[in-house]
């Protein structure tokens, strides 16, 4: 009786906030394009590129840039590596400090096939240790909307999606970031994770090349640079959730109640959350093999409040750990406007092998 109740009552709130948010036009597909962004942000120089449809000769769209070393240096050694997988991680390791000068890496995505795809994708750059998420940088894209525009709504077994959808035959993106600030790796064994994923497509459908370049600084002579490509991405986004509920109305209004998910790693596991962060609420749980990690977060115009420390919250957000079940539950609700969008959340989860 209980249970019947609070689901009345979940699903009676939705329907007052649908309501408090009239829905919008549909955005049209419109002509196929391309475009480009470049932007310098937190020490990043990066570049992202998305066309639709890809050219023949999608290599001609790669990056080119200069060097951001002399290759006339002699102290400068650069560390280079390819994949044509999802995941690409990159051991280095050592017992002295390891001088980094600037790290590039390359992402591209191609989608082939004739089915349809929001094109939602997610591209990113980890660096870890096998507790440890020092994060880095990640973008993720999506097709076209008009803001205010009514996305999509999920109600129990009720699904109405009006998001805008493109046969994946000849849709090219790829990103290119490079972190040109000087650092130091103390002594160990780190982890550098390059990935990408589409969330609406099997793999199958889906093509990645990535590349990674490392300039070290003096190389330690017992510095180990190895590549493995073991990795698996697991990607969530709308209907990719477990939820009862889940609503959007393009960048003014998200909403999911309940929403689940659950992962079991072999080895190790990384997961990264895209957190909301204009107004509203949002509620975080995770069950991992090492405990439970719980977080409580309001948000008012971009600030967030907490009772938990800022390590739990981080811990909610990203993480790495070890072989066993992942179970996530989580719920938000969160308010854009004209000036600050609302934004939605995403779940990147990485099986990975660390030796």
């Amino acid at each position: 009786m209980k249970k019947a109740i609070v689901k009345i009552i979940i699903v009676g709130a939705t329907f007052f906030l649908l309501c408090m948010s009239p829905l919008g036009t549909r955005a049209t597909n419109g002509p196929m394009t391309s475009t480009t962004w470049s932007s310098e942000a937190n020490g990043f120089h990066y570049t992202i590129f998305s066309k639709y449809p890809a050219s023949s000769d999608i290599d001609s769209c790669a990056p080119s840039f200069k060097p951001l070393t002399n290759p006339d240096d002699g102290n400068i050694t650069d560390f280079h590596e390819s994949s044509d997988h999802q995941v690409m991680t990159i051991r280095i390791s050592s017992s002295q400090p390891i001088e980094i000068e600037n790290i590039t890496f390359y992402v591209r995505i191609t989608m082939s096939g004739t089915q349809k795809t929001t094109r939602g994708n997610v591209m990113g750059f980890d660096i870890i240790n096998k507790t440890n998420n020092f994060g880095f940088f990640r973008f993720y894209e999506s097709g076209p909307y008009y803001e205010g525009s009514f996305q999509y709504l999920k109600l129990g077994r009720f699904v109405r999606d009006n998001r805008s959808l493109w046969v994946t035959t000849g849709l090219l993106t790829y990103m290119t970031v490079i972190y040109p600030g000087e650092f130091t790796f103390p002594p160990g064994t780190w982890y550098l994770v390059v990935y990408a994923g589409v969330f609406d497509l099997p793999n199958e459908c889906i093509q990645i090349h990535s590349t990674i370049d490392v300039n070290v600084i003096n190389p330690p002579d017992d510095m180990n640079f190895s590549k493995n490509e073991e990795g698996k991405y697991n990607g969530l986004w709308y209907g990719e959730f477990n939820a009862p509920v889940i609503y959007q109305k393009a960048a003014y209004k998200e909403i999911m109640i309940a929403g689940k998910a659950e992962f079991t790693a072999n080895d190790s596991f990384l997961y990264c959350l895209n957190a909301p962060g204009e107004t509203g609420f949002w509620r975080i749980s995770w069950k991992t093999p090492e405990g439970v990690i719980k977080c409580k977060i309001k948000m008012l115009k971009g600030i967030w409040s907490y009772p938990q420390s800022w390590d739990t919250v981080y811990s909610c957000n990203q993480h790495v750990g070890g072989s066993g079940k992942y179970s996530l539950l989580t719920s938000y609700v969160e308010t854009g406007n004209a000036h600050s969008f609302a934004h939605q959340i995403y779940l990147s989860g990485l099986n990975l092998k660390l030796t």
